[in-house]
């Protein structure tokens, strides 16, 4: 039930990005995300840049299965 909580989201968001932008080398960022109970995730605005600090990925919205 925490994980349903807007800051709890917003945390994990914070978390995945930077641990990808560091994996990865390159600005990674997501404006929103919405977990479902129990199996489902709405992200919107992903944003992946390449290593010249141009787009990448841009996805408007996502809608993942876990």
């Amino acid at each position: 039930m925490l994980l349903q909580t807007t800051p709890v989201q917003n945390w994990l968001v914070g978390i995945v990005t930077k641990k990808l932008s560091t994996e990865l080398g390159t600005e990674v960022s997501i404006k929103h995300v919405n977990f479902s109970l129990f199996n489902r995730a709405d992200i919107e605005g992903v944003f992946v840049a390449d290593k010249a600090k141009d787009t990448l990925l841009y996805a408007g919205q996502l809608k993942v299965r876990i």
